[in-house]
């Protein structure tokens, strides 16, 4: 951690970091976000922007692909390039009904990772309000510092029980 510090006073200090001083005066001062998120975006910005790829979109399932930093190579569920591909309820399922999403689906189940919140919620706002609402609204929240993968798959998106509390937090990014 004290490596990370120095580093990040290093860019503080740096004039081309102009965007790291304004993201941290807007952590501190407006949202208190803890130090380790605003690592993550100053890592973000060296990277080039925000790790957003709004072409994967989202998942037949409802995971987010646009914002998955777990599989660098993987195109989306359609692209054949899946490692998921030959084991995945859900695709496996939308492919039979000949359904892309499975919120174009009649039925409300909670097959495969749909008995997860956060792939559940996320189908469940597109089902309501619309795929591209849905990838508006996940990426100004990761604009906003919210992390789709902070702990391996987790991020947070997951620290959610109730279904509309989870969706109204994608809407507004508050909790």
């Amino acid at each position: 951690m004290k490596g990370q510090k120095q580093k990040s006073r290093e860019c503080w200090n740096d004039k081309k970091c102009e965007a790291w001083r304004k993201l941290c005066l807007v952590f501190f001062v407006i949202y208190g976000k803890r130090y380790e998120d605003m690592l993550y975006l100053e890592q973000q910005i060296k990277d080039g922007g925000m790790f957003m790829k709004r072409k994967l979109g989202i998942a037949r399932c409802g995971l987010a692909c646009c914002l998955c930093s777990e599989n660098t190579t993987c195109g989306g569920c359609d692209s054949g390039e899946c490692p998921d591909k030959d084991w995945c309820e859900n695709r496996q399922c939308s492919v039979s009904k000949r359904i892309d999403h499975c919120y174009k689906c009649n039925e409300k189940c909670r097959k495969g990772l749909l008995g997860k919140i956060k792939p559940y919620a996320f189908t469940e706002f597109a089902r309501r309000y619309g795929e591209d609402y849905l990838l508006d609204c996940l990426e100004r929240n990761e604009k906003n510092g919210i992390v789709y993968h902070r702990d391996g798959i987790n991020g947070d998106y997951d620290d959610f029980d109730d279904l509309e509390t989870l969706i109204e937090y994608i809407k507004t990014g508050y909790r």
